[in-house]
């Protein structure tokens, strides 16, 4: 029994418990240091937790699991552990040593004959496979392909015959993704129609959409691009169909590009506006991001600089906000092309600066075209200076040429006219020692400036050589990115196959607990039978969970019937009505196994033993849940909450009255005499705090307690869910409430009644879940 429940909290914690409440529940599973095969699972559960999160909790937590597996021989769990190694190996890049573990766990699987194993074993094979194939030298990339595809048609067979369609769906678009890597389109094609024409038969509208989505991104390498927008603009409806607007986004994103490639911006800036505008809507920083700087591209190349501004500012302030330096990249390019168009040289520099500063870039930039253009203008102001430098030794070489000539005018004027000219002369010399020295100044400025343009055209090649050391360190990082952009695809798809499993399980536990409410309705008293006994009744029952662990049981004991005459209850001599409301330990699946085993006990008690006495019946209930449940040799503490009665006819001389026999574990009987009377009120008889399923030395004998009715007077049966009922403040519904309603709706018919709890019920629970199942029963004697 402890085993069955531990595996039910299991699935319930990997199926419908919130993501940090399902990691928090598995850790205290796993402190307790259990030796058994549920630990086992708890570990891998846990592990997975990590498995996207932090590599080496993932790896550590799959250690303990193996080591576990081994000491117990649990082969099953030697499998998982295998695989989930292989997950990790594969994770890493390191596709040698995962392959050796997916074959070990393969080999398990094979051995156990679980099909759904094999099948994940021989997909993670393939797509190892598929990986290496991107990464081999030309000559060895049709091995790895003929490989990949080996193991993927192998997962196809074996889908196909455990009828799994959505996994042959899924596996068909990995077949045609391992194509398109290898140019082999046509043959691609065909696998996308088979994935899409099962899709269709299987109504599988999500996978669907994935498949024209896949398929387009195969039209696009094939530069087919009508027929790519073709088969986007089917992915938007089908996404569009199920809501899934990520995929929307990238949908759009991708037709956008189609048409900016094909330099139909304004088309191009149209399909990105909607990608924009969803992404705000989802918060979707990413996609919002990528959005921004295909506007801005757009809008560049439309010469609308302006409006290119703002987007453009928008995805580096965002960039920086969410800190995805590969984003920021893009941004930056766009910005220091946008400088460039308006030939804001400096600006463009600065931000070529910054560009190459990026510490944490995801990828190599391009060698761009933006920096040879700067250095280039660079190199012409360099030429222009130059050339400047050139017309002025030129004009000082005239210059000076002139006035040799004039001396040399001067000296012939001087020989001829030595006396008249001599004042001339003296003039003329001291004008010349004059434009020497001026002559002499501009030399030194002009030397000055040669050595100012030296020295920046130093610094301009230190720069240079700084940025093509940059370009060398960006592309090592461009490679890791590379390897991290695989890393992250390998996540992805290990999320989306986890998903699936998870999704099975969770329909096969609501299969299970559906049959389970089946079997339940099945062995409560029908109303047909409750009718033919009872003159007028109403049962308020309200399970927590699909199925519960509250139930209501009835009985007819003695030599002969009991019937309804008159609108009330008649029984003939030595004949009992025996009636009963019980509360199991807990509720959900644990409480609707207590609730079955309480109801075939019961049975047994009055139906075969022939106890028909109240206290006798409890005391035997008790001796068989103990033994059922073996409680002699285990802590387990499960058991119930019970109140039971017997209504017997007692004819005297006056009048006809009704015997009310009671005996309770922890459950009191309500009841109403003369209940047309407006003075009438509720009273009780409390049960015991005997707890059914306890050591009957622990506890006193249980004990009958005796109450007189009249035909027409009510009795109540309850399990505690209504009174501890709380709200949306945590403040229990309590008895003192339920005491009160019941005497305020006396003088209505049991119908009624049931109608004023439940409206009740109902304004107390608004914005608050159910806490526990809820049973009141209510009888006119």
């Amino acid at each position: 029994m402890r085993i069955l429940y531990s595996t039910l909290v299991l699935l319930f914690f990997l199926t419908t418990a919130s993501a940090q409440k399902k990691i928090d529940s598995l850790k205290n599973i796993i402190d307790q240091a259990l030796q058994d095969t549920n630990q086992v699972k708890t570990l891998y559960a846990y592990a997975d937790a990590f498995r996207l999160k932090n590599a080496i909790d993932f790896k550590r937590y799959i250690d303990q699991g193996l080591t576990l597996a081994e000491k117990l021989d649990f082969q099953q769990g030697l499998a998982e552990g295998y695989r989930r190694t292989g997950t990790y190996y594969r994770m890493q890049s390191n596709y040698e040593e995962g392959a050796v573990y997916f074959l070990k766990a393969l080999k398990i699987f094979e051995r156990l004959k679980n099909q759904m194993g094999i099948a994940k074993c021989y997909d993670h094979l393939g797509l190892i496979y598929q990986r290496q194939m991107l990464r081999a030298a030309k000559q060895e990339k049709e091995v790895h392909y003929r490989k990949s595809e080996e193991y993927y048609q192998k997962v196809t067979k074996i889908y196909e015959r455990i009828n799994y369609p959505k996994g042959v769906a899924i596996n068909y678009m990995s077949m045609a993704e391992l194509n398109t890597y290898n140019q082999q389109f046509e043959k691609a094609q065909k696998l996308y129609d088979k994935g899409i024409t099962l899709a269709l038969k299987e109504s599988l509208v999500e996978v669907e959409a994935d498949l024209y989505l896949s398929k387009a991104d195969m039209f696009i390498m094939w530069k087919k691009s009508e027929k790519a927008i073709d088969f986007l603009n089917k992915s938007i409806a089908k996404f569009s169909e199920v809501g899934n607007q990520m995929k929307l986004i990238l949908s759009y994103m991708s037709i956008g590009r189609i048409y900016g490639s094909k330099k139909l911006y304004n088309k191009a800036l149209e399909y990105y506006t909607q990608a924009l505008s969803l992404s705000r809507k989802i918060q979707s920083k990413y996609h919002l991001i990528s959005g921004l700087i295909h506007i801005a591209t757009v809008k560049i190349a439309l010469k609308d600089f302006d409006g290119a501004r703002a987007p453009l500012k928008e995805s580096i302030d965002l960039s920086r906000q969410v800190n995805n330096m590969n984003t920021l990249l893009n941004a930056y390019r766009q910005k220091i092309a946008l400088d460039l168009a308006l030939k804001n040289y400096q600006q463009a520099f600065e931000d070529q600066s910054i560009y190459y500063r990026i510490k944490d870039s995801v990828f190599s930039a391009r060698k761009s075209k933006q920096l040879t253009e700067m250095l280039t203008k660079f190199d012409s102001q360099k030429k222009e200076s130059e050339n400047a430098l050139l017309r002025k030794d030129n004009l000082l070489q005239k210059e000076t040429i002139k006035q040799q000539n004039l001396i040399t005018g001067a000296i012939g004027v001087i020989l001829v006219l030595t006396v008249v000219f001599a004042v001339i002369f003296l003039r003329a010399s001291q004008k010349l020692r004059k434009q020497r020295n001026e002559m002499q100044q501009q030399n030194k400025l002009l030397e000055t400036q040669k050595l100012e343009i030296s020295t920046q055209n130093e610094l301009l090649t230190d720069q240079k050589a700084q940025i093509l050391a940059q370009n060398e360190e960006l592309q090592q990082q461009g490679e890791e990115l590379m390897a991290n952009k695989e890393f992250l695809e390998v996540k992805h798809d290990a999320l989306v196959k986890t998903t699936e499993v998870l999704e099975q399980k969770n329909i096969q536990i609501k299969q299970s607990i559906k049959a389970g409410l089946t079997i339940q309705r099945a062995i409560l008293p029908s109303p047909t039978r409750l009718k033919r006994h009872l003159s007028e009744y109403f049962v308020l029952y309200r399970p927590k969970d699909v199925v519960s662990g509250d139930f209501y049981w009835f009985s007819v004991a003695g030599t002969s019937s009991l019937e309804v005459v008159d609108n009330h209850t008649k029984t003939n001599e030595n004949s009992k009505l025996i009636l009963a409301a019980v509360d199991c330990t807990g509720h959900g699946v644990p409480g609707a196994f207590m609730s079955m085993i309480g109801f075939i006990l019961l049975d047994r008690i009055v139906e075969v033993e022939h106890i028909s006495d109240p206290a006798s019946i409890l005391e035997r209930l008790n001796k068989l849940i103990r033994l059922v449940l073996n409680q002699g040799e285990n802590t387990a503490s499960s058991g119930m909450d019970i109140g039971l009665i017997t209504l017997e006819s007692k004819q005297n001389e006056s009048t006809e009255q009704i015997k009310v026999t009671f005996a309770g574990a922890r459950r009191p009987l309500y009841y109403i005499q003369d209940p047309e009377n407006n003075n009438a009120v509720v009273q009780e008889l409390r049960g015991q705090r005997n707890l059914i399923g306890t050591d009957a030395g622990l506890n006193e004998p249980f004990e009958n307690q005796e109450v007189w009715l009249k035909k027409g007077d009510l009795i109540y049966l309850t399990s505690d869910g209504l009174v501890d009922q709380n709200d949306q403040k945590r403040r229990k519904f309590q008895k003192k409430r339920l005491m009160k309603l019941l005497n305020e709706s006396t003088h209505l018919s049991l119908e009624k009644q049931q109608g004023v709890l439940e409206q009740a019920l109902d304004e107390h629970m608004q914005a608050t879940t159910q806490r526990d199942d809820i049973l009141v029963w209510g009888i006119k004697v």
